[in-house]
Parts: C-alpha cells; sequence; structure tokens
C-alpha cells in the first residue's frame, strides 16, 4: 500500500506577524541594495499615499533590538515620516546566514516586467492621472515614462509590419501584414497561450497556424 505523502503548510504562520516599535528596528550593515535619494523621496510619497502595504522581516539580536532582513530603506522612511509601529514578519533568531540567505533569496526572485505591457499601462495611467501626479510615486522620471510609453507604440508598429519565415520543409516563404482586426486576434492568442505578444520570433514561430485560422494562403516565393 503506497504512503500518504505528508502534507507540507507552505504558509507562514501568522503568529509570527507582530506589530514593532520602530525603535527597536537596526538596518542590515550587510544590506546590498543602492542607497539612492530620488527613489527614497518616491518610497516616502508612496507610504503617504498608501500607507505601509507590505510588511519588513526582521530577525531578533540578542540585545532585544531586530535586525531588517527586508525592508531596510522603509526603516528610514518610518523614521522620517515619525511612524512608531509598523509591521513586521519576525523570523526569530536565525543566524545571520540564514538572513543574508533569505533576503537575497526574497530580493533578487522578483520577475522582469514586459516592458510593451508596462508601456502600454504607463500609457494609460498618465492619461487617467497625469505624469506630474504620477512621477511623484512611480520609480520613473518622467523621460522613462515616455521612454515606456514609446515601447508600447513600437512593439505594436512591430507586429503591423510585413513578417516573412521559411519553413523548414519548403521553399515557401510566409508573408503577412496585419490589420488592427488582426491584430486583436493575435493578442487573443497570446492571452489564450501565454505567448509575450511583443515576441516576434514567437509570432513567426505560430504564423502559420495563424494564418489558416485567418484563411490566408502561403504565397509561393519567387527566388530561393
Amino acid at each position: 500500500m503506497a504512503k500518504k505523502k505528508k502534507k507540507v503548510d507552505l504558509l507562514a504562520s501568522l503568529e509570527n506577524y507582530k506589530l514593532v516599535e520602530v525603535s527597536r528596528l537596526r538596518k542590515a550593515k550587510w544590506n546590498f541594495k543602492v542607497e539612492d535619494e530620488a527613489q527614497a523621496v518616491k518610497l516616502a510619497n508612496n507610504i503617504r499615499r498608501n500607507k505601509q502595504l507590505v510588511n519588513i522581516i526582521v530577525r531578533e539580536l540578542p540585545n532585544n533590538n531586530l535586525e531588517v532582513v527586508d525592508g531596510n530603506h522603509r526603516v528610514d522612511t518610518f523614521k522620517e515620516l515619525g511612524i512608531k509601529e509598523v509591521v513586521a514578519y519576525n523570523l526569530g533568531p536565525v543566524s545571520i546566514i540564514e538572513a543574508k540567505r533569505l533576503s537575497v533569496e526574497i530580493n533578487e526572485t522578483r520577475f522582469a516586467a514586459d516592458q510593451t505591457r508596462l508601456g502600454k499601462l504607463t500609457k494609460e495611467l498618465v492619461a487617467k492621472i497625469g505624469m506630474d501626479d504620477l512621477k511623484q510615486t512611480l520609480p520613473f522620471t518622467s523621460k522613462q515614462m515616455t521612454q515606456h510609453m514609446s515601447t508600447a507604440a513600437d512593439g505594436v508598429a512591430d507586429l503591423k509590419k510585413q513578417v516573412t519565415q521559411k519553413p523548414d520543409n519548403s521553399s515557401a516563404i510566409l508573408t503577412l501584414k496585419l490589420t488592427d482586426k488582426d491584430q486583436a486576434m493575435w493578442a487573443r492568442i497570446c492571452k489564450v497561450s501565454s505567448l509575450p505578444n511583443q515576441d516576434i520570433g514567437v509570432f513567426r514561430a505560430v504564423c502559420k497556424a495563424y494564418l489558416k485560422r485567418l484563411k490566408k494562403k502561403i504565397k509561393p516565393s519567387k527566388g530561393k
């Protein structure tokens, strides 16, 4: 008889979330994040606007203080804003090596942004809220936001260009010009199959099936 797999509880214990005094917090001297004055201003504006939405992570020190494993820059902001107590996840008296490992794991397993989607979001936010307001809290300058929006526009333009591909088993060349309707269908295909819609290489890989859906023909090549 097969043994039943033991269930592993992957949720952090709620009991470890504590309301702690900011005066007990000590920034980790080994923290590897870069100091950035401009970002610090935006962080303070974020906390003023949204309150403390993200908890910090701490470990217990022998002198009853708490070393900040994740949230060093937020500690400066808490003190600047005069905040007396914050929510922290207390790891307990774990070793400094364990704390360092956890810090890298948390900070360096975050996913990169899809620049086209980020550009579209930025464009929408700028249209609804305004760049002057957004640059107070978003981690971008006005120039960077403009570049993000330009990236989104370039992504749409690329999809409208003629795409060619020489299939492995044929001398035919696949040609396609996307209309707005075609582009909308491609976006739906990307959404269903979780494909990055700015990746022309991916588009070429599925182009034959895409054309079949649109009931278009593969034009035979002239020459090679």
